[in-house]
């Protein structure tokens, strides 16, 4: 029986990987690199910024500014206070959770608190919300849910992992927990989930059948 539910927040919980993408797009016109917004979502789903940027390098064989990272964050930062929504169910289906619940990510902690903030989400998690900045390890290695689960006070056994990402679902593998895929365009089916859900909505029945 599930006791904890482990949200991943980028794309999950909150439209911000598109947003995030927007603003690299914007950044890398400066490099003569163009790309959509679209196609780096697509291709760079919840990687972190630093191996995307160097994956970018080495494709188009471009150095990239010592500053490039803080610049693009606050470029991003700015989209999000102006964009940023959460995705559609997400809301309803916090206020009904009655288990216990926290965030993991991959993003810097004050980006994903601003993100949960904006979109007013932040009142379901309170401060059960963990970064990987915060024990510098990251998805796909399983340490930041293994993090959560001994912050939350529970075994890998009894937490639920909810994610859109092929670095999240293999973190949550890796860490001996089950997952929920959310993957509304089928783009991941042959990722090794536990569950499979087009959006937040479905995740009431999976809750409900354990």
């Amino acid at each position: 029986m599930f006791k904890c539910v482990i949200f991943d927040c980028d794309g999950t919980l909150v439209d911000r990987e598109y947003i995030g993408s927007e603003g690299l797009a914007i950044s890398l016109a400066d490099y003569a690199i163009q790309k959509s917004a679209i196609d780096i979502m697509r291709n760079y789903r919840g990687m972190r910024l630093v191996d995307i940027l160097a994956d970018l390098s080495a494709a188009h064989n471009v150095v990239f500014k010592k500053n490039i990272d803080s610049e693009y964050r606050e470029l991003v930062i700015g989209l999000l206070k102006l964009k940023l929504q959460p995705f559609a169910g997400v809301k309803q289906s916090l206020e009904g959770l009655t288990l216990a619940k926290c965030v993991a990510s991959n993003a810097p902690l004050e980006q994903t608190l601003i993100s949960l903030e904006t979109t007013q989400l932040r009142q379901f998690f309170e401060d059960d919300v963990f970064s990987a900045y915060q024990i510098n390890t990251w998805k796909p290695k399983p340490d930041i849910f293994l993090h959560a689960a001994q912050k939350m006070g529970y075994s890998p056994s009894e937490c639920l992992v909810v994610e859109d990402s092929p670095v999240g679902i293999a973190a949550a593998n890796a860490a001996g927990m089950r997952s929920v895929l959310i993957d509304p365009e089928g783009q991941y089916s042959a990722l090794n989930s536990s569950y499979r859900i087009d959006n937040m909505t479905g995740l009431e029945a999976i809750l409900l059948d354990n």
